[in-house]
């Protein structure tokens, strides 16, 4: 084989895998940044829950979400969660899994939580989705 056509394969493939590496570190970058955006959202809206502040919590919701709970909706919910729990005292992350779905702007974030109140605990699952580019609640549910 000719000298130059070997050098110019090494070269072709030294900047392939310099491109790929360049494409890997992005993306694990991107996932860091997402992971830790959708904790700083969950841990507001649960602050906010924390503190009895319904308004302020709902305003951490997601345009779906509002959609398909309304306020008043809202606050009967988690009115029916202190009358039967009491006041929420604090929460831990059990387990939670921050993904992208066909796209980078596609993202989904779910925490599977511990929830302590003042007449027992629960575990819930919180969701979070990007919204307008921005972490937003998607929904929740007591496991």
């Amino acid at each position: 084989m000719n000298k130059s056509v070997i050098r110019s394969a090494k070269t072709l493939l030294i900047a392939v895998g310099t491109l790929l590496c360049v494409v890997a570190i992005l993306a694990v970058t991107k996932i860091r940044y997402e992971r830790k955006e959708a904790l700083h959202a969950f841990e507001s809206y649960m602050h906010a829950v924390t503190i009895g502040d319904n308004h302020l919590a709902y305003s951490l919701a997601g345009s779906d979400f509002k959609a398909a709970v309304p306020f008043e909706d809202y606050l009967r919910i988690m009115e029916s969660l202190t009358d039967h729990y009491g006041m929420l005292k604090s929460f831990e992350i059990e387990g939670y899994s921050v993904k992208t779905e066909g796209s980078l702007n596609n993202w989904s974030a779910t925490y599977t939580t511990s929830v302590v109140f003042q007449k027992g605990s629960s575990i819930f699952t919180f969701e979070f989705h990007k919204d307008n580019g921005i972490w937003k609640l998607y929904g929740f549910k007591e496991l």
